[in-house]
Formats: C-alpha cells, structure tokens, sequence
C-alpha cells in the first residue's frame, strides 16, 4: 500500500489521482507533508525572546518591560513571547519582583499595627493598658516580620515548584500539557509580577491575589496552546478542591464538639 505524496493518506491500488485529496499523482513527487508535531515545534521556536531574558534589553530594562506587558497585556505576552526555555531566569525575576512586593507588604503592614497600637493607646484610660504594655507586642511582630521578609527567597522558590507541580498535574488531568513543565514553572514566575498591585494599601493584596490568579489561567492556556478552560480549570481546581476539605474540616470538628457536649 502506497501513501499520497500530497496529503499523506493511503493509497489502495495503483490510481493515478489520489482519491483523497484529487490531486494527480504522475506529477513529480511534492515535499512531504510535515507532521504534526514538527509544525508545532517550529510554532515554539519561532516565539519572541522575554525582554527580562534578552541580554540585549538589559537587566533593569528587561524586567520592567516584562513587568508592563504581563500587567497590562498577558495575553499577548504569553501567547507570543517562549516560555519553555531555561527556568533560572524566570525564578531570578520572581524572587526579585516576590520579594519586593514582600517588602511594601510588610511596610504597610507595620504601619497599620502602629496605627492601630496608636489608637488603642488613646482610647484606652492608661491604667488598663500602658504604653509599656504595647511596645513589646509591637516590637515581637515587628522582628517575626522581618525574620519572614529575610526568608522570603527561600520561601518564593519553594512555592514556585509546589505551584508549577499542582498546576501541571491538574492541566494534566484534562489533557491541557501540550508542553513541558518548564513552561508551567514559567508562567508561575511571571505571575508574579500581578503581586505588585500590593504596593496599593489595603486593597492591594487582595487586588494582586485575584489578578495573579487571572494572569495564571490566561497563561497556562496561552503557554501551552491550550483550551482556555483547560487553563482557568487547572488554576481554579485546586483552589476549590482546598476549599472543599477545609468545610469538610470544619464540619467534621463542630460534629465532633457537638457530640461531645452531648455527652
């Protein structure tokens, strides 16, 4: 059994057009067909270099660039920028951007305790709580947030592999990892630009923490040329799935303590 130059199908017999596709097979032999997973390879190649990986942008210039457009534009950067190269670039960004983000965190959060320590201060009659009373609690939180800003990095690497390793194992699940974990691990650094959004007090955590579930979706999907669904389900299932246990949680404990009291 022969197979049709043009389309690649099978041939039953000796014809001398291809049943298939009609084209005339005593013709000189066209180039073969390209697989599949060719096309897709040179799709992969023929994405555009991240500017925080592109030695020519600079280091400073490269991540602010590549800050910008995952911001304000990820479709487009995650769609069209390769995501599946090395890891060590994207973690250096993260840790960087993580950290910072940590930072103004920690800034706001201090500033917050002092003002609320104030307050207390002054509508408390200074027999029931003395300033003296105050310092030490606030100085305690104060040291143990430090400690944490100082082990953020060890922090923000870990998290990285824990949350590239669930989101690749749920885009698994669905038939959604068109690519290798690299690109999972990828799109999970640069996320992290989305934490920026907490330099904006009081709502920005919770504003950075939406955003940089969003950004995770459209880049899962974009990165590995995926159904969006497949990309939103594999970001969102998790989520859920915790939810689900801590309700399973709490509810088997008020069981327990109402059967205990009922005892």
């Amino acid at each position: 059994m022969s197979i049709c130059p043009f389309c690649g199908k099978d041939l039953a017999g000796n014809t001398e057009a291809c049943p298939h596709c009609g084209h005339d097979l005593t013709a000189a032999s066209p180039t073969p067909p390209v697989p599949a997973h060719a096309v897709n390879e040179g799709d992969s190649s023929e994405r555009k270099t991240i500017p925080f990986e592109d030695p020519g942008q600079g280091f400073f210039g490269g991540m602010l660039e590549t800050i910008k457009m995952v911001l304000f534009q990820p479709t487009a950067f995650f769609g069209e920028y390769r995501l599946d190269g090395s890891i060590g670039r994207p973690m250096v960004f993260a840790v960087i951007v993580g950290w910072f983000a940590a930072a103004i965190g920690l800034l706001w959060g201090l500033l917050l305790n002092a003002s609320i320590m104030s307050m207390i201060s002054q509508y408390i009659p200074a027999s029931e709580l003395s300033q003296e009373q105050l310092m030490p609690q606030y100085l305690l939180t104060t040291t143990f947030s430090i400690i944490s800003l100082i082990l953020a990095p060890i922090m923000i690497v870990i998290g990285l592999f824990i949350l590239a390793g669930i989101y690749h194992l749920f885009l698994m699940m669905v038939g959604g990892a068109n690519k290798g974990f690299e690109t999972t691990f990828n799109v999970v650094c640069y996320r992290t630009a989305a934490k920026l959004f907490a330099i904006v007090p009081f709502c920005g955590g919770t504003v950075a923490w939406i955003y940089a579930i969003v950004v995770a979706a459209i880049g899962l999907y974009r990165g590995h040329e995926t159904d969006g669904w497949k990309g939103a389900f594999a970001v969102l299932a998790p989520f859920v799935l915790c939810c689900c246990c801590l309700f399973l949680f709490w509810g088997l404990a008020i069981m327990m303590g109402v059967a205990a009291n009922a005892r």
